[in-house]
């Protein structure tokens, strides 16, 4: 099986750079958007979107970029720390995306 990878791309979305895999369709950024102002407010969100309309990349991502966000409030640059979160962060994305290809390839 071949495979085309997306080019990765950066959003900012509620002060929060998320690293997606892929370009985002619109209802993945309106429900980041919702995840980031629930995680930035400490709040709740009950979202609901369609199958197959990415939800899991959508909230895996944009709780991955606040949870880095948080983390690295109180790293210095380059610090141990931050090196580890941004290989382990390109680990988990890789992974994820190829989940995704298999799976799409199995429809």
């Amino acid at each position: 099986v071949s495979s085309v990878m997306a080019s990765p791309v950066e959003y900012t979305i509620g002060g929060v750079k998320i690293h997606f895999p892929c370009k985002a369709y619109p209802s993945q950024l309106a429900m980041m958007n919702s995840i980031m102002r629930g995680l930035n407010n400490g709040q709740n969100c009950l979202l609901e979107s369609p199958t197959g309309s990415g939800k899991s990349l959508a909230l895996l991502c944009s709780t991955l970029g606040w949870h880095h966000a948080q983390f690295c409030k109180s790293e210095t640059p380059g610090s141990r720390k931050e090196v580890h979160w941004k290989c382990l962060f390109k680990i988990q994305i890789d992974l994820l995306v190829q989940y995704l290809l298999i799976y799409e390839h199995q429809l």
